[in-house]
């Protein structure tokens, strides 16, 4: 069960999704190493990824990170709340900027981005645009503005990610990929649809660990 407040979004069906996948991808990556990953999540929120991945994968090592600290007072909060708090780091920053500091070089690596376009912010349903923070919602011109920053700063890392998930907005998809492609980082880069059969994610592998 997670909390959740106004600093913080209510976590969507979609994002179940997500984190399906990137149990998929890290208990593939597992077999291949013989280790278990150490996974960060990018732009936490609630912490419903960094919190779910903990508790069903509680040999996984999980970092989540935010830019807001109210999020993630409400983030740790919900890993104390389901019995993982000892085992998610927490770290304030923006995006990868935690990480880089510190010279944390995570296998795998997940968010669930802003990606609304901000002319469309205020058009939204009024329960999300009034009671959802503006700041986990407004993605830039076209929505695409943390998802360039994101993958911008992967370089900066120690090393890149052995696997990237995102979960992006309709019509995102293939532009998300073109970003994972771009200068050779992944060399498998796939779009997962959702339930109702809309492009909702993209899965950046390095090498082929899903068959």
């Amino acid at each position: 069960l997670f909390d959740v407040e106004p600093a913080v979004l209510i976590p969507r069906p979609e994002t179940e999704l997500l984190v399906e996948e990137m149990i998929r991808l890290g208990r593939r990556w597992e077999a291949m190493t013989g280790r278990a990953p150490e996974v960060a999540d990018i732009g936490t929120g609630s912490g419903a990824i960094a919190v779910t991945l903990a508790a069903r994968c509680p040999n996984w090592r999980v970092f989540a990170s935010d830019i807001s600290t109210a999020a993630l007072a409400v983030a740790e909060r919900n890993a104390q709340r389901n019995g993982v708090g000892d085992r998610v780091s927490f770290y304030q920053g923006n995006l990868l900027q935690p990480y880089i500091e510190r010279g944390i070089a995570p296998d795998l690596l997940v968010s669930n981005p802003p990606y609304i376009r901000s002319a469309d912010v205020p058009g939204l349903q009024v329960e999300v645009a009034q009671y959802e923070p503006k700041l986990a919602l407004d993605g830039g011109a076209d929505g695409l503005d943390l998802y360039r920053q994101i993958v911008a700063q992967l370089s900066e890392l120690p090393r890149l990610p052995d696997g990237v998930g995102f979960e992006v907005g309709q019509g995102q998809a293939f532009e998300v990929q073109k970003l994972l492609e771009g200068g050779g980082l992944y060399h498998e880069v796939r779009i997962v649809k959702d339930l109702a059969g809309i492009d909702r994610h993209v899965i950046g592998l390095r090498q082929k660990m899903i068959d």
